[in-house]
């Protein structure tokens, strides 16, 4: 059962259950007289907070309620809500005061070689084209270039 294994792993892999009780893992429900598992647990090396419960589990709905309430206003100024690498579960990652959001350190995992940096400005200036022309006019690569500059303003917004 991977979210019990995994929640265990989070928290240190505590010996017992009383233990498990004793870290705040568990939450007693006198409603119906049983103990139950939180619904995120925090990554120590990561710096996101991990769903416990699949995107399918039944009981979801109350966690992302949460999460766009007026409660949770405070949290999501410093948290934003992604998912993890098999698309199942979600995850709370850190906002990064500086630099790209959602990426370690504020670096983004897309590096582009420094011959190709400046190319659009280099052709626009050669052309006295603007964007839109190039966009119109250019092959395939051109416009291929235009739309990875396009979207390459808006990571840092």
């Amino acid at each position: 059962m991977y979210p019990t294994k995994r929640y265990w792993q989070l928290h240190g892999r505590p010996k017992t259950f009383g233990e498990a009780i004793g870290q705040g893992m568990y939450t007693y429900d006198f409603s119906d007289n049983a103990w139950h598992a939180n619904s995120v647990a925090y990554n120590k090396d990561t710096g996101e907070y991990e769903f416990m419960k699949p995107n399918y589990h039944d009981t979801k709905m109350y966690e992302d309620a949460w999460y766009y309430s007026k409660d949770g206003e405070e949290f999501r100024k410093d948290y934003i809500k992604g998912k993890d690498s098999t698309g199942v579960y979600d995850r709370y990652i850190p906002r990064k005061k500086k630099g790209l959001i959602g990426y370690k350190d504020g670096k983004s995992p897309i590096r582009i070689k420094p011959a190709n940096r400046g190319k659009l400005t280099r052709l626009k200036k050669r052309t006295g084209k603007s964007e839109s022309e190039l966009y119109k006019t250019g092959g395939p690569a051109v416009r291929k270039m235009i739309t990875f500059a396009r979207n390459a303003r808006k990571w840092r917004k």
